[in-house]
Parts: C-alpha cells; sequence; structure tokens
C-alpha cells in the first residue's frame, strides 16, 4: 500500500490527472493508493491511522 499525503497542491485538474495516472501505474504493479489530506493527517491523525490499518487488515484478509 502506498500513502500519499495530498496538499494543496493537488487540486488542479491537471495534478488529479497526474495523481489518477500515478495511481494507475502503482495498481498495475498490485499497489493501492490511499490518499489522505494534510489537513487531515495534523487534525485528525489518529482517524488516519484507524483507516491505514483497516485498509492493510482488509488486504490480509484476502
Amino acid at each position: 500500500m502506498v500513502v500519499e499525503v495530498d496538499g494543496a497542491t493537488h487540486g488542479t485538474p491537471e495534478e488529479i490527472a497526474a495523481d489518477a495516472r500515478r495511481s494507475a501505474h502503482l495498481a498495475k504493479a498490485d499497489y493501492r493508493v490511499l490518499r489522505v489530506t494534510n489537513t487531515e493527517v495534523f487534525e485528525n491523525t489518529e482517524a488516519v491511522l484507524e483507516t491505514i490499518l483497516a485498509v492493510l487488515e482488509r488486504r490480509k484478509a484476502l
């Protein structure tokens, strides 16, 4: 799993498209990309960590 922390620089259509291309490329290599915002990390770190753990647990169960 790849966790990408997105800041303000990921909001334009071009940047969103670039993120989507990168995610598709990583998916071909069997990586799952989890995106969270800087704000989520700084203001709600516990929830971000719980989300990461939940994703890993689901993947492990497959």
